[in-house]
């Protein structure tokens, strides 16, 4: 701990956060950036909520925060429903804060209290309940208005192309090549660091859908001089920069659950994808290459794994 803090100098959690953060930027990329600081402007409200209640005894200046008041703050997660791999996020940044202050407090906490500690456990999700993939297909060659063509579009290359959200989001127009049907991901996950650009084709299902979409974006560009500016291929008015918020792709998707009556994320568009593939018997090593993932064990362990009535199916016809 620092040894020149004294009590009147003390900041509040989110001050001295935001100093921490501001030291990494461009150390961390602009999205990765953006949701740390999110996430720690909440802590800080929890901590500050925490603090103006009495549970927590002391300051929040992560400087000084204590190993007791961490674990009141541990606790007052957990009590609101959130799964150890839930919060393991929130450890994982104050400890980060922390250490930077020379702050050993949250591992002296979890090694006074290891049942504190957040335990990940690698569960597959499911991908989309069986049917839904096909009736947001079928609505989607039914659409007209621009903001329908755009959602569907938008939902079924997430599904049909194993989009994250910010591979979407940040996807170009010259990205989509209508002759080849490509979509070429410029911005993966982990861009800058591990994660590679990819191409993945584009499966005939959606390939109405979205050349609808074009012609309806081209007669939108040639009356609005805010889409014409945006290179993006689902571009925003409102933004500076011409690309959609994370918040404006879940509203988006939101007019797709309401013609269908039903809630997905898009987390489960991408396993949607890697199990579809892996039920049609493509290998696993391919389905990896097209998810971006750097081994076939992420693939398996998180997003696609062969269901064991088609590994049963298999192991049978072999004794014929």
């Amino acid at each position: 701990m620092t040894s020149d803090i004294v009590a009147g100098d003390l900041t509040a959690f989110d001050a001295v956060a935001i100093m921490y953060m501001e030291r990494r930027r461009g150390v961390y990329s602009p999205y990765t950036w953006r949701n740390l600081t999110r996430r720690y402007s909440r802590i800080a409200r929890d901590l500050e909520d925490l603090q103006r209640k009495g549970v927590v005894k002391g300051s929040i200046d992560p400087r000084i925060l204590t190993s007791e008041d961490l674990r009141e703050y541990i606790l007052y997660r957990r009590n609101l429903g959130y799964t150890s791999k839930e919060y393991s996020h929130d450890e994982s940044a104050i400890r980060s804060l922390l250490k930077a202050y020379k702050n050993d407090a949250l591992d002296t906490c979890l090694i006074e209290y290891p049942l504190l500690k957040s335990v990940k456990h690698s569960v597959r999700l499911p991908p989309l309940p069986d049917g839904l993939y096909e009736r947001i297909l079928s609505n989607s060659k039914i659409v007209q208005h621009y903001d329908h063509l755009r959602a569907y579009s938008l939902v079924l290359l997430c599904i049909k192309c194993s989009c994250r959200t910010k591979e979407i989001r940040l996807a170009k127009l010259s990205d989509l090549d209508t002759d080849r049907w490509i979509l070429h991901i410029a911005h993966p996950k982990g861009e800058g660091r591990y994660g590679e650009t990819r191409d993945v084709a584009v499966h005939p299902d959606i390939r109405p859908i979205l050349t609808a979409y074009l012609v309806e974006l081209q007669n939108r560009k040639r009356i609005s001089l805010n889409l014409s500016a945006s290179p993006a291929l689902f571009p925003s008015q409102q933004s500076s920069d011409g690309y959609l918020s994370e918040n404006s792709l879940r509203r988006i998707k939101k007019i797709v659950e309401l013609d269908i009556n039903e809630t997905f994320d898009f987390r489960a568009c991408r396993r949607t994808f890697g199990q579809q593939l892996i039920d049609g018997g493509i290998d696993i090593e391919t389905v990896s290459v097209l998810m971006g993932h750097r081994t076939t064990r992420t693939t398996e362990t998180s997003y696609a794994r062969r269901k064991n009535t088609q590994a049963n199916e298999r192991l049978v016809r072999s004794w014929s």
